[in-house]
């Protein structure tokens, strides 16, 4: 596994999508099924708990979308929030 910053993410998100054509919400729904996959993976008993699905401004917003998407496919219980400006948090540059 690769670490990148907010900032270096949203540099490789942008050459994805203008230079190799791969559309954003595709990008979102590659990140959510790929965050999905790895807690299945660390924790087995993952459809016995709860998950909290937090997004932020923008991109992040999409990726929370298609995480609820997967989390209802999974049969997994979630609540979700949006966290940005107008909820009274700041997004993390």
């Amino acid at each position: 596994m690769i670490l990148v910053t907010a900032r270096e993410m949203a540099e490789l998100d942008r050459r994805t999508i203008e230079e190799i054509g791969m559309p954003g919400v595709v990008l979102m729904e590659n990140a959510a099924r790929g965050a999905l996959a790895f807690f299945e993976r660390i924790l087995p008993d993952l459809t016995q708990r709860r998950v909290v699905v937090l997004a932020g401004t923008a991109t992040m917003r999409a990726t929370g979308s298609s995480s609820r998407a997967f989390c209802t496919t999974a049969a997994l219980r979630y609540a979700s929030s949006a966290c940005g400006r107008r909820n009274g948090f700041e997004a993390m540059p």
